[in-house]
Formats: structure tokens, C-alpha cells, sequence
């Protein structure tokens, strides 16, 4: 398969969504194609070590923005010009109900979100308080030599010593912490997209 040719299915089967944003799309794998051809592939080459046209497909779909999305799930299901009156008198009607739930869906999704990357940040500050304490414990030893007994200096540095393990300890499962988080975010804010994605685009990603 070539370039223009590939271009010319995705364009077609991708036809619903917003043509800007297809436009930045193929740009981009034309910017892919031309560097895999600068390496000596042919163009067919090229092309094929993009992958199949349904996973470029599902990339870029999912690369458009939410409100792109939405806009063009709202275009698809936009009824023909001889009922716009009736549309627009039933979207009038219906805000009434449809607003404060989709008001209240925003603020649960969000506040689910906040709760989330605020126990992230919990837990960040949580190790860093560690290590800063431990820090300030091994200061603290080093300060007081001379002026306290040697019980105390070994009490601080007790102290240092637990608090600095502590830190070292949480590190990694802090870090693997976070990644599992943002994998779950990502894969979330997916599943969201996928709602405004139109039937035939998902079929046409699963061939």
C-alpha cells in the first residue's frame, strides 16, 4: 500500500470527524513515512511498518481531543434541516433534565480524579517527609556533639537512620504507585472518548 493510498482509506473511513484534525494526523505520518523512506525503505515498506490501518486508525481517533469528540458525535446525530425547529425545541425542553445530569457527571468524573492524584500526592509527600526528617536527624547529631551526651547523639541518629529507610522503602512502590495510576487515568479518559466515537469508526478499528 502507498502513502496517497492509505491516506485516501483513512480519510474515508474516518470521514465523520473533524477534517482539521484528521489534516494533523496525517501530517504526522507523513512526517513517519518520509523518515522510514530517508532510512532506504521503499515506500510500501514505509507504510507497512505503521501497522495495520486499524490500529493507526484507533491512534488517531484517539488522539482527537474530547471536545472534537463530542462535536462530531453531536453533528452525526444532528437531524435534517426540515426538523430543526423541532430539534432545537427539543433540546430546549430536554436541558432541563439533560443539563444537571451532565453537570453532575462532570463533577463526580472530577472529583473522582481529584481524589485520586490527590492520594498520589498524599503519598509523595508522605516519603518526602521521611526523607526530609531523616535528613534533619542526621543535621541535628552533627550539631549537638558537643553540646549533649553521647545517647542523645546516638538517639538522633537512630532516628535519621529509620526515617531514611523508611524513605528508601517507599520509593519504588510510590513510584510503581503512580505509573499504575496514570495507566488507570489514561485508560479511563479512553473509555470515555469511546462514548463519542460513532459505531461505525469502532467497527472499522476492530478490522
Amino acid at each position: 500500500m502507498t502513502k496517497q493510498e492509505l491516506f485516501s482509506v483513512l480519510g474515508e473511513k474516518l470521514s465523520s470527524f473533524p477534517k482539521s484534525e484528521i489534516e494533523k494526523s496525517f501530517e504526522f505520518y507523513d512526517e513517519i513515512i518520509n523518515d522510514h523512506i530517508d532510512d532506504g525503505k521503499t515506500e510500501e515498506e514505509a507504510v507497512a511498518a505503521l501497522g495495520a490501518v486499524g490500529d493507526i486508525m484507533a491512534d488517531i481517533v484517539q488522539g482527537i481531543s474530547l471536545p472534537c469528540l463530542l462535536k462530531s458525535s453531536l453533528n452525526k446525530t444532528r437531524p435534517k434541516s426540515n426538523h430543526k425547529a423541532l430539534w432545537i425545541a427539543l433540546i430546549i425542553i430536554g436541558s432541563v433534565v439533560w443539563i444537571p445530569l451532565l453537570l453532575a457527571a462532570l463533577a463526580i468524573l472530577l472529583s473522582v480524579y481529584i481524589v485520586i492524584w490527590a492520594t498520589a500526592i498524599t503519598v509523595c509527600c508522605v516519603v518526602l517527609a521521611f526523607g526530609l526528617s531523616g535528613l534533619a536527624f542526621l543535621v541535628g547529631s552533627i550539631l549537638i556533639i558537643s553540646a549533649h551526651e553521647l545517647s542523645v547523639v546516638l538517639l538522633y541518629l537512630a532516628a535519621a537512620l529509620v526515617c531514611i529507610g523508611i524513605c528508601l522503602m517507599l520509593i519504588k512502590p510510590m513510584v510503581l504507585f503512580i505509573k499504575k495510576l496514570a495507566v488507570f487515568t489514561l485508560f479511563v479518559t479512553k473509555k470515555i472518548k469511546s462514548l463519542f466515537i460513532p459505531r461505525r469508526e469502532k467497527e472499522n478499528e476492530i478490522k
